[in-house]
C-alpha cells in the first residue's frame, strides 16, 4: 500500500476493530433473542480442572 501512496493510521485500525467488536456483540444478542426458545447455554467452570487426570 505504501508503494501506491496509501497509508493506514493505527487510529483507523483501532476504530475499525471497535466497530467490528460492537457489531459482533449486537449480532450475538440478536441471535440469542431470536432463538431463545431453542437455545441451551452452558457455563462450564474450571474447564482445565475437568479435563485433567486425578
Amino acid at each position: 500500500m505504501a508503494n501506491a501512496g496509501l497509508t493506514v493510521r493505527k487510529e483507523t485500525i483501532q476504530k475499525q476493530k471497535i466497530r467490528l467488536a460492537n457489531s459482533h456483540q449486537q449480532t450475538v444478542k440478536d441471535y440469542i433473542i431470536d432463538n431463545k426458545n431453542n437455545l441451551i447455554i452452558l457455563n462450564v467452570d474450571d474447564y482445565h480442572n475437568i479435563h485433567t487426570l486425578r
